[in-house]
């Protein structure tokens, strides 16, 4: 905990030169509510881990004067999908395992979703419980970038999916390269809290040292459902 602002930048800087040496992983700050007054006090958090922070967590309601020293986003969005027929949580859902699904080394976790489909989750008020947490996603191989692409149209075809997708051996574990949550988002009408517009994509990194990557990761995967749902609309048109 701090009191001073001039503390808070240098440390902060320290801080973003050790996140970039890999030393130090998810890190932000905080400012703590002191009724009113001219008193401030700041709260500097960080792991010595992959995991991640979360943005409400380490850079949410800072003030304009610490703009430049709090971190980079955890989190990245896709545009907005328009809702059309035929269009529902559960048919981008679909889309998005499927992408994932052809990524080697990407291990995909929808424990609510799934739960939903199956009937578990019957009531309309609980069904809301799985928009803000879908797809927990563990990633071990840069299998998204544009070389492992190419690579894998000109290898042999894998016969089963557990070729491409081999459960880890406890033997000889797989560090994960990153993991992410990926979330289904409704985007309501400005003007009526009730109109719903449309549907987005959200990835929150949870863990993971490499920022670079993570960015990568999330741009493909939002780029590929766009995609993916817009062929399938122009499939449905026809």
């Amino acid at each position: 905990m701090l009191g001073k602002l001039a503390s808070i930048v240098t440390l902060t800087q320290e801080l973003k030169t050790l996140s970039n040496e890999g030393r130090v992983g998810g890190w932000g700050m905080t400012e703590l509510p002191t009724g009113g007054g001219k008193t401030k006090r700041w709260i500097l958090i960080w792991t010595a881990t992959p995991l991640r922070l979360c943005d409400s967590l380490s850079r949410k309601d800072l003030p304009p004067s610490l703009k430049k020293s709090k971190p980079a986003s955890g989190e990245k969005r896709g545009k907005v999908l328009k809702l059309g027929p035929g269009w529902t949580r559960k048919e981008l859902y679909g889309v998005i395992k499927g992408v994932l699904d052809d990524l080697d080394g990407c291990f995909c976790y929808p424990d609510a979703v799934c739960q939903a489909q199956q009937g578990a989750i019957a009531k309309e008020s609980r069904m809301q419980e799985y928009d803000q947490a879908m797809l927990d996603v563990i990633v071990t191989q840069e299998s998204w970038i544009r070389r492992a692409r190419r690579a894998k149209l000109h290898a042999p075809p894998s016969t089963t999916a557990n070729d491409r997708h081999p459960a880890p051996d406890s033997a000889s574990p797989v560090e994960p390269l990153l993991m992410a949550k990926v979330s289904i988002i409704e985007v309501n009408d400005e003007s009526s809290a009730h109109t719903r517009t449309g549907l987005t994509v959200k990835l929150t990194w949870t863990y993971g040292m490499d920022a670079v990557k993570f960015e990568s990761f999330a741009m493909f995967l939002l780029a590929a459902v766009e995609r993916k749902v817009e062929l399938c609309r122009q499939s449905q048109s026809q």
